[in-house]
């Protein structure tokens, strides 16, 4: 058993001096930053597929945006066949904001659908959002303002759940966020973050030639692009949208290992352009997460098999948990971690099998 316990010791410092480290980073006062000179334009672009449930919400969520400058909305709808944008033209008669309704008929992934609104932009300021990602009214502003920061090319914000106590699901998935969200304002204190968040993501125009296809598909991989280029890519604590967690166990794994191989693709991209001299975040950043997403799914792995082939001496492990498990945030906690620790072991699978989820089925569709 001793060897297993020095295991999980050696296995786990690592993560916990890294996110000790960051959230030293975070704690350090940032003042808010002033008003541009000038109040650039803005275009929000809004990829749609089979969103007949919630469009009719996100666009009145839209039109109560509070904004000094130009703010136009262009929603792509990729192939729905639920009526989405019927119901999203119904709806956008006295819309407060220039808005552009465009349709592809053929699904061909969130990137693609992105690049189309983008030919049609005139913002000088292009943000992304998803249908179920619910903004503040001065989400506008407070995201052009960190946008013009000197050296800043790109921002985005934090994920925060209206269901995150209602189940053991939306506990673990909400608890992993606040880890995930202390990690990436650490980076940004540093330099950059390493992931990004399309539901909530705002890129200086000039700088965006397009969304990322291929490597690391449409948020992080375009966020890494505009970093190779020498800017910094930001996440802005006080810049948070709202949406739902996954409360099911099949939506949860499915969730995470979509995100997990999105964040393995930005990783193998990162260092890629690391090793060519093009990206300006320090290896210590890229090496921790490597560790994190890469090496302790499958050092995990490896000290499970290494615990059920020292069945049964160490039983007693086991027995260590029971007087925490009552409490139900030692149960998410726990719930959570190996869930995320499975499911990065399957995104890693699928990324050795070339795959790159460009697009995916709805996971609100199973609730």
């Amino acid at each position: 058993m001793i060897p297993i316990v020095l295991s999980l010791v050696f296995l786990f410092l690592p993560s916990l001096l890294y996110l000790w480290w960051m959230k030293r980073l975070q704690e350090k006062p940032q003042p808010s930053p002033p008003p541009p000179p000038r109040w650039p334009s803005v275009s929000i672009l809004l990829p749609t597929y089979q969103e007949r449930g919630v469009i009719g919400k996100k666009l009145l969520n839209l039109s109560k945006l509070r904004y000094p400058g130009e703010l136009e909305v262009i929603l792509v709808d990729s192939g729905s066949t639920d009526g989405t944008l019927e119901v999203a033209r119904s709806l956008v008669r006295g819309f407060p904001w220039r808005i552009r309704l465009l349709r592809e008929r053929t699904r061909r992934g969130k990137a693609r659908a992105l690049n189309l609104a983008l030919r049609e932009a005139r913002g000088e300021v292009v943000a992304t959002s998803d249908a179920d990602a619910l903004w503040e009214p001065e989400t506008v502003e407070r995201a052009v303002r960190y946008l013009y920061l000197p050296g800043v090319g790109a921002v985005t914000g934090r994920e925060e759940y209206l269901n995150a106590e209602e189940n053991l699901w939306t506990r673990a998935e909400g608890g992993y966020r606040r880890l995930y969200e202390v990690l990436r304002m650490g980076e940004s204190r540093l330099h950059s973050c390493l992931s990004f968040q399309g539901a909530l993501a705002f890129y200086r125009r000039e700088l965006l030639r397009r969304f990322e296809e291929r490597e690391a598909p449409d948020d992080t991989g375009t966020a890494l692009e505009i970093c190779a280029r020498g800017y910094r890519c930001l996440m802005v604590p006080d810049l948070v949208f709202r949406d739902t967690a996954p409360s099911t166990l099949r939506a949860f794994v499915r969730v995470k290992t979509r995100r997990g191989l999105h964040m393995l693709l930005g990783l193998r991209k990162a260092v890629g352009l690391k090793r060519r001299g093009r990206l300006p975040v320090g290896w210590v950043v890229l090496l921790a997460n490597l560790y994190l997403h890469f090496f302790l799914p499958l050092l995990s792995l490896l000290l499970f098999l290494l615990f059920l082939f020292s069945l049964p001496r160490s039983l007693p492990l086991l027995l260590l948990l029971l007087p925490f498990l009552p409490r139900r945030r030692t149960r998410a906690l726990l719930a959570g971690s190996l869930l995320s620790i499975l499911c990065l072991l399957l995104a890693l699978l699928l990324m050795a099998r070339g795959e790159r989820m460009i697009s995916w089925e709805k996971w609100r569709e199973e609730r």
